[in-house]
């Protein structure tokens, strides 16, 4: 009996420690756990690099409607054989005929995104959000960055049972029923700092 249990217990552990090792392997580029990154240090990325931003926007509104988004392999790298020749900045193009992942050449995109905090860009309709990343997984985790919005403040849409109260210079959505948050205020001009947990 003692040898069926300890092998039984053998296999939970090594079946854990292969689980845990796949998953860090499939999932190293789509979290970080940079715990340096804080509401001081997106501030400073976007009061710093105020020119070079708005570049990016101008270039980014000019793209093709199906990019959802722009990564640098650097920082999130693909690890599917399927795009292995991807290096540098690439895209994800959605659409009705279209859902993959592409090379896209652009030095000024790739300045943005070499810029230290930002991890990615999301294109969501008229607001650009340049994710500076976070800490933890989902549920547990917090992602944080800032975005372009050039029609105020953006809100959620996290449908019935929400609440909207102002907080400090922002205001903070919050599912009653629920356990997501979203921190929301005015850097400078449009652009916006937002936390997400």
């Amino acid at each position: 009996m003692g040898t069926i249990v300890f092998k039984i217990i053998k296999w939970i552990l090594i079946s854990g420690i292969l689980a845990l090792s796949f998953m860090f392997f499939v999932f190293k580029g789509s979290f970080t756990l940079d715990y340096t990154i804080g509401k001081d240090a997106v501030y400073t990325t976007v009061t710093d690099n105020m020119e070079l931003l708005l570049s990016a926007v101008d270039k980014i509104d000019q793209l093709d409607s199906d990019i959802k988004s722009i990564y640098i392999t650097d920082k999130v790298p693909l690890c599917n054989s399927e795009y292995a020749n991807i290096s540098g900045v690439y895209v994800y193009k959605y659409s009705e005929s279209t859902m993959c992942y592409s090379s896209y050449e652009d030095k000024l995109l790739e300045e943005v995104l070499n810029l230290k905090k930002i991890k990615c860009i999301f294109i969501d309709g008229d607001r650009i959000v340049f994710d500076c990343g976070g800490y933890g997984m989902i549920p547990s985790g917090i992602s944080l960055g800032f975005y372009y919005f050039q029609d105020g403040l953006w809100s959620p849409d996290l449908g019935e049972g929400c609440e909207k109260v102002q907080k400090g210079k922002g205001w903070e959505w919050y599912q009653i029923y629920g356990d997501y948050h979203y921190y929301t205020e005015q850097i400078i001009d449009d652009f916006y700092y937002y936390k997400e947990w």
